[in-house]
């Protein structure tokens, strides 16, 4: 079995990469081999052009991301690893997930039920945030994603100073222990339980949707259309009708209050 670890930090050598060389330490113990990529400052945004949708590849200038896809489709298991930039992913690690998933999409979702875990670096705050992008794209690709003892982050700043976060470290061994045990299930079971084929959405019901929304849209403008020619159209002579606006009565209310500060408060009796 074999695990892919992507480090989506600028620094290869940070305190990112010594999360992901702690979980290495377990994988190792598990027999369970494990490389890791390192995202780096090379990978450019998604354009958006869908052309893989055709090509099951990313058609922007080679950076890479190609060979890694290859990579991740040949793993059993994925930890998508991140230091937290203003309660965020990195901008590496944002590219990389939008390529990634735009490719797999498109191409039968290649990573579906293998095991991924999402692993966030913060010096401080935001670390919830960070790690909740990471989910929502394990779940979008529909992998499995095993829990730990804690939220799966470990703190560091300067260089090496996750090692000292003891409970982080826990959290990362543990989050190996329990990925490898979910790889090792699904192994044993793939005899009983074949993979059940990934369902893909129909093209006819996405088209059926787009016609029926574009209906929608003509049918509100004809309306509006019809409305507007009946307030400002003309009579038989050629003369345009007037239209009144009626003055509508004012609107009174009673404001039932209870307490002394709300009865006698200037802001509260100018309801």
């Amino acid at each position: 079995m074999k695990i892919i670890g992507i480090n989506g930090s600028p620094r290869a050598k940070g305190n990112t990469r010594l999360a992901l060389d702690t979980m290495g330490e377990v994988f190792a113990q598990e027999g369970v081999e494990f490389d890791i990529l390192h995202i780096g400052h090379n990978l450019s945004p998604c354009s958006g052009c869908f052309r893989c949708a055709k090509t099951h590849t990313c058609t922007l200038p080679d950076d890479g991301l190609n060979a890694m896809y290859d990579q991740l489709i040949q793993a059993d298991g994925i930890v998508l690893a991140s230091p937290v930039y203003f309660a965020s992913v990195t901008s590496g690690m944002r590219c990389f997930l939008d390529r990634i998933g735009c490719i797999d999409m498109n191409n039968g979702r290649k990573l579906r039920m293998k095991v991924g875990v999402p692993v966030a670096v913060p010096r401080r705050a935001g670390v919830v945030n960070a790690v909740d992008e990471l989910f929502h794209y394990l779940n979008y690709a529909q992998m499995l994603i095993p829990g730990s003892l804690y939220w799966p982050l470990a703190f560091g700043q300067a260089p090496g100073e996750v090692a000292q976060d003891a409970e982080g470290i826990q959290t990362l061994q543990v989050l190996a222990q329990e990925m490898v045990y979910v790889m090792k299930v699904l192994d044993a079971g793939k005899a009983q339980v074949p993979l059940r084929e990934g369902a893909t959405m129909r093209k006819k019901y996405l088209f059926a949707a787009i016609i029926l929304v574009a209906l929608c849209v003509v049918l509100i403008l004809l309306g509006l259309r019809q409305s507007g020619a009946l307030t400002t159209g003309s009579t038989a002579e050629g003369g345009s009708v007037s239209t009144q606006t009626e003055v509508q009565a004012p609107i009174t209310a009673t404001l039932s209050v209870c307490g002394d500060i709300m009865s006698h408060s200037p802001d509260q009796r100018r309801l």
